[in-house]
C-alpha cells in the first residue's frame, strides 16, 4: 500500500514538473519568429537571395504578422537579399491569385522561382491547448528539398489576442456588409400607378439587386394623347446601377385604339410593352415611387397599334 502511495506520488510529482518545464519551454510569437531567423540563417548563406511565402495560421492577422515580422527579422541580419512584401505582391499577379498568405509548397515554388530566390519560407501555426504550434521550414527552390525546421510551443500572449481579435472584427464588419447588401433591397413591391387619364397595378419581386419579375395590369383613356390603351403583361426589370434607374420590358395581352373610333382601328392581341423609370425608396421596406414612361404596342394580323404611358408608381415594399 504505502508502495501504490509512493508511486502515485512520484507520478504526480513528475507531471508537475513536466508542465511546468513545458510552460518555461514555451516562447513568445516574437521568439519564434527570430529564433526561426537565426536557425536559418547559416543554411542559407551571404549574399543568397530569400522571401518569406506562407504561413498558415487559419488567422489573416497572425499569418501576415508572421510574414512581415520574419522579413523583417532576415533584413536585419544584413546578410541576405530578402524580397518584401511588396514585390511578393506583383510577382502573384504573374499567377492570377490573391496572396492571402496561406498557399500550397507546389504553389511557393513556382512564387520562389519567378522572383529568382534560392530558398523559400513557409509554415504553420496552430492552436492546441492553450498555447499554439509554430513550425517554419526552410526549402531550396530548386531542388525542394528541405533544408531546415524549426519548431516551437508559443504562448497564448496578449499579441496573439489581439491579432485573433482583429480578425473577429474584420469577420463582423464583413457579414455585417453583407447583411447590409442583403438588406439593401426588399423582396416585394406592390405599387399603384397614376397618369392623368388613366391608372394601373403593379407587383414586382426582386431576385436580386439588378433584376426582378412581376405583372402589371393597366388601363388609360386619354383624348388629350388620341388613345385607349389597355394591357396585362408580365414584366422583367433590369437594374443596370442596382438601382434607381431601371429598364422594363412587359409581355401579354392588350388593345389600342384610337380615342375618336369605336370599332375602327382598334388592334387587340399580343402586347409588347417596354419602359424606363427610376425607382426611389423601399430598399429597406416601406413607402417608394418611382416615375415612368412606356410605349406599349400591339401586333394583330399585320397590324400594328401603339400608345404611349408615362406617369408615377406608388407604393410599399416588404
Amino acid at each position: 500500500m504505502r508502495k501504490n502511495i509512493a508511486l502515485t506520488g512520484f507520478l504526480a510529482y513528475m507531471l508537475i514538473i513536466g508542465i511546468d518545464t513545458a510552460q518555461a519551454q514555451m516562447v513568445s510569437l516574437d521568439g519564434a519568429i527570430n529564433n526561426t531567423v537565426v536557425e536559418f540563417s547559416p543554411v542559407i548563406g551571404t549574399g543568397t537571395r530569400v522571401a518569406v511565402i506562407s504561413m498558415e495560421a487559419g488567422s489573416v492577422n497572425i499569418s501576415n504578422y508572421i510574414i512581415d515580422e520574419m522579413t523583417v527579422a532576415f533584413l536585419r541580419m544584413g546578410r541576405f537579399t530578402v524580397v518584401d512584401r511588396a514585390q511578393l505582391d506583383l510577382v502573384t499577379q504573374e499567377l492570377h491569385f490573391q496572396m492571402s498568405g496561406e498557399v500550397d509548397d507546389a504553389t511557393a515554388q513556382s512564387i520562389g522561382r519567378l522572383m529568382g530566390v534560392q530558398f523559400i519560407i513557409t509554415g504553420t501555426f496552430a492552436p492546441l491547448g492553450n498555447f499554439h504550434r509554430f513550425m517554419a521550414r526552410l526549402i531550396e527552390v530548386e531542388t525542394a528539398a528541405v533544408r531546415g525546421i524549426y519548431t516551437a510551443n508559443v504562448r497564448h500572449d496578449n499579441l496573439i489576442a489581439a491579432l485573433l481579435s482583429a480578425d473577429a472584427g474584420a469577420a463582423g464588419q464583413a457579414t455585417r456588409a453583407r447583411a447590409a447588401r442583403v438588406s439593401n433591397y426588399r423582396l416585394n413591391w406592390f405599387s399603384a400607378e397614376l397618369t392623368f387619364w388613366g391608372g394601373g397595378i403593379r407587383y414586382e419581386r426582386n431576385i436580386n439587386n439588378f433584376f426582378s419579375i412581376g405583372g402589371n395590369i393597366f388601363y388609360d383613356n386619354s383624348a388629350i394623347l388620341n388613345q385607349t390603351v389597355f394591357g396585362i403583361t408580365g414584366t422583367a426589370r433590369l437594374y443596370p446601377g442596382g438601382f434607381p434607374l431601371y429598364l422594363e420590358l412587359g409581355l401579354g395581352y392588350g388593345h389600342v385604339q384610337p380615342y375618336y373610333c369605336d370599332d375602327c382601328c382598334v388592334v387587340t392581341g399580343f402586347m409588347v410593352a417596354p419602359a424606363i423609370g427610376a425607382r426611389f425608396g423601399g430598399r429597406t421596406g416601406g413607402f417608394f415611387a418611382y416615375p415612368f414612361i412606356s410605349l406599349p404596342f400591339v401586333f394583330e394580323d399585320g397590324y400594328l397599334g401603339g400608345a404611349i404611358r408615362f406617369g408615377i408608381g406608388l407604393g410599399f415594399a416588404w
